[in-house]
């Protein structure tokens, strides 16, 4: 042993002038436009792992107030200078209800659908952002904006539904084709909504035929893996059928429960892609269940209202306080505006979510 050498690094002078101390998922060159370094900046933020700085250094943060000047006249061009680069992502000459982000068709597998998600509401997390109580609003701007705390319990799921999602499309694609031979599959990445632009879906698909377009949502439960999950009813029993996401109506055909996330997400991928129909796809390696659904515009348009609103009060906020990663409060701030005499009257309030 003792006559073993082992080359030094530590007199590497290029080793050391290009060292960079980042975390690896951090590590990249800026070749991007203004607007593009602006949101990379802020989604990298969401990264769930901790800096050279935060694993030596001990960091306390106080509460603080915002003072009526900074709510008044600095908070609302951030605001707008936010909501202004959102919807400069989408070409003035776009003629479709959606913008697809490029490079991003890959979803799980692109960098830059991570990076951009983190700027919209998606359809994933429509329901549970809906539904989100004062309570719950802290903990989901932690887990969703800055990745912080994200709950990997259902990982071994999320992996058996992603690896087998190719699959499930391609049977599903098969099946359409021995009736309809010209259906053809796209596959679409992160898609903006136009006339929403705080708000993004990544569908799993869009099957166009010579009669009509369809976007396609693909589940693959880990619970059905030994059964069809048209034999679902058969196999789940009590608190596990009531809490599955599918039923069987009186003449026996399966439904969707509207209550579930799993609606929500469905009917905001219609309402984003501009489309009256949606196939929800329920495979497993013995069988295909699928379960067509329509577009339901009165749910949409409130949904969507009330998604908007909560991203222009609590989300864009939070990206330039930051607080939840501080562990204070999130604050949720309400911008009002009123024209009178040609005059712009702007209101600004903010309060404290417990």
């Amino acid at each position: 042993m003792k006559s073993k050498v082992y080359p030094s690094l530590i007199y590497d002078t290029l080793r050391r002038a290009t060292f960079n101390p980042q975390p690896t998922a951090f590590q990249k060159t800026l070749e991007e436009s203004t607007v593009q370094v602006f949101n990379s900046f802020i989604c990298d933020l969401t990264a769930n792992e901790p800096t050279m700085w935060s694993i030596f250094l001990d960091t306390c943060y106080e509460d603080f107030d915002l003072c009526q000047e900074y709510l008044e006249q600095v908070y609302p061009r951030l605001h707008e200078q936010f909501a202004e680069s959102l919807r400069a992502f989408i070409p003035t000459d776009h003629n479709k209800p959606y913008y697809e982000h490029p490079d991003t068709e890959l979803q799980h597998d692109s960098p830059e659908w991570h990076a951009l998600r983190h700027l919209f509401i998606t359809a994933s997390i429509a329901k549970r952002v809906a539904n989100l109580t004062e309570r719950g609003t802290k903990n989901f701007l932690r887990s969703n904006l800055w990745g912080i705390d994200k709950d990997e319990n259902d990982y071994r799921a999320m992996k058996y539904g992603r690896e087998n999602e190719p699959i499930a499309r391609e049977c599903y694609v098969e099946q359409i084709q021995k009736d309809i031979p010209s259906a053809e599959m796209k596959l679409l990445g992160l898609c903006q909504s136009v006339r929403y632009p705080e708000l993004a879906c990544s569908p799993d698909g869009v099957l166009k035929t010579t009669f009509i377009t369809r976007a396609i949502e693909i589940k693959c439960p880990l619970r059905l893996e030994k059964i069809d999950p048209e034999l679902f009813d058969t196999f789940l029993k009590d608190e596990k059928l009531k809490d599955f996401y599918l039923y069987r109506d009186d003449s026996g055909r399966i439904k969707l429960k509207e209550n579930h996330a799993y609606y929500f997400q469905v009917q905001m991928v219609m309402g984003v892609l501009g489309l009256d129909l949606c196939d929800l796809i329920v495979w497993s390696p013995r069988g295909m269940a699928i379960v067509p659904i329509c577009f339901n515009p009165e749910f949409w348009n409130k949904l969507a209202a009330d998604l908007v609103t909560f991203h222009h009060s609590l989300i864009i906020p939070e990206y330039f306080l930051q607080r939840t990663p501080r562990d204070l409060a999130p604050i949720r701030v309400e911008l009002c505006y009123n024209l009178q005499s040609g005059m712009e009257e702007r209101h600004v309030s903010s309060s404290c979510v417990a």
